[in-house]
């Protein structure tokens, strides 16, 4: 089934972060409602409008050096 996705096209509407380690952190969302460029910061009761740099330079949250493993299970 994995041979369906190969060159598929998504279009991002929303992305969930998670800011801190495995044992505590704060989560918040940034989330496009229609297919303008005009992306939104949910962080809990604050609403701030982004642009998509920003939503994408926030994907992981933390400070923390991330890894990236992409594997393709047959």
């Amino acid at each position: 089934m994995l041979h369906l996705f190969i060159g598929s096209t998504y279009i991002v509407r929303s992305v969930l972060v998670h800011s801190g380690g495995v044992h505590g952190g704060h989560y918040y969302a940034f989330i496009r409602p229609t297919l303008s460029s005009q992306w939104y910061k949910f962080d809990d009761e604050r609403v701030t409008k982004e642009d998509m740099k920003k939503a994408l330079d926030e994907l992981y949250g933390g400070e923390e050096e991330v890894e990236l493993v992409c594997r393709v299970l047959s």
